[in-house]
């Protein structure tokens, strides 16, 4: 029997102590256990998962079936040191079960790396474990598909290099910058070669600052880049090197908030030229009925390849609004109707959603 947790409100308290509980009624039969806690918050290193001690003496150990064990979580405490959390680990118990750990900011998982998705992460060399040995193991970081670059990582072509061979698997990349931040430093074509170079990443995923600010990524380190996310994001310079390169190959793009939109609709400019998909997730539109309608309009007649456009509307808490956006949505689509801007597409709604298919 494999028993897995996925827990994915970020805003949920967890009682852990109930959680035990249920976990204990398949404990005599458990042979696998994956916890994935990365979603909760969780304020306090001495709390159960992080303490290695609790975890073990209110779970792991009445649990005398289990084989396999995987665990990742997040602490949201600013301050802490790493090395007490290490070192709730290094009971016996854990090196007789092989079960070791490792942690990097804020983050704490079991080695090898099960999880698909790997956050916060700065540098190989800045995480620790419980078992040293293991961090030099060849596969720990096989399963990594998306890794989340920390703000605080430079670009370092070495590191380039180690994330290829050790992550091969990897197809996205996040970035999470600012307007003060910049993940590049200037580099020249030739200095980068081959092995420096991710052709197996087609999504990236921007939040805050600029697109410049991951220019020589875009350009030079990941030429296959097919997928566009940008969340609150500046725009490269127009016909700049940059913006010309991105129209060429992004084929996908979502965008999230309209002050990106804003961008593009004060210029004749169209960006991303060849995009074929487009996603718009934005934050509610009641009163911006005619700044909808001009943007859309923009869009289904001058992005002569797209095919597909979904546009949803969401409150400032993530969550989907009712009414007037709905409704807001229904007058914005016979809007278009009525004009013949969609002629040429299948229009199919969800609430406050609409996916538009071209025909």
């Amino acid at each position: 029997m494999k028993h897995s947790i996925r827990l994915k409100n970020v805003d949920q308290h967890i009682d852990f102590l109930y959680l035990i509980s249920d976990i204990k009624l398949f404990s005599s039969t458990l042979i696998s256990l994956s916890m994935n806690f990365v979603d909760l918050n969780i304020n306090d290193i001495d709390e159960f998962p992080l303490n290695g001690f609790k975890l073990q003496h209110q779970l792991l150990e009445s649990m005398i079936e289990l084989k396999q064990f995987y665990l990742y979580s997040e602490v949201k405490q600013d301050q802490f040191n790493i090395d007490n959390v290490i070192s709730t680990f290094k009971d016996q118990f854990w090196f007789d079960h092989k079960w070791f750990v490792g942690m990097h900011g804020n983050y704490l998982y079991t080695l090898p790396f099960s999880f698909n998705e790997l956050y916060g992460f700065s540098n190989f060399d800045e995480i620790q474990s419980n078992h040293d040995d293991i961090l030099n193991s060849s596969g720990i970081w096989y399963n990594v598909e998306l890794i989340e670059l920390a703000r605080s990582n430079k670009f370092d072509l070495n590191l380039i290099k180690q994330i290829k061979i050790r992550m091969p698997k990897l197809i996205s990349i996040k970035f999470i910058s600012s307007g003060l931040f910049s993940y590049s430093e200037t580099i020249e074509k030739p200095s980068v070669t081959e092995q420096e170079t991710l052709t197996n990443i087609e999504t990236v995923d921007l939040i805050g600052g600029s697109i410049e600010n991951i220019k020589q990524w875009l350009i030079y380190i990941l030429p296959n880049v097919k997928h566009l996310i940008l969340s609150y994001t500046g725009l490269p310079l127009l016909n700049s090197h940059l913006s010309l390169n991105l129209d060429k190959k992004i084929q996908r793009l979502d965008i999230y908030e309209y002050s990106i939109i804003e961008q593009m609709n004060i210029t004749d400019y169209f960006y991303f030229s060849n995009v074929e998909h487009i996603q718009l997730i934005l934050y509610n539109i009641e009163g911006k009925f005619e700044w909808y309608v001009k943007t859309l309009m923009k869009i289904f007649q001058n992005y002569n390849q797209l095919k597909i456009l979904s546009v949803c509307i969401i409150d400032k808490n993530h969550v989907q609004t009712y009414g007037s956006s709905e409704v807001e949505l229904s007058k914005i689509i016979e809007y278009l109707k009525i004009n013949h801007i969609i002629k040429n597409y299948d229009v199919q709604r969800h609430r406050e959603c609409a996916l538009f298919l071209k025909i």
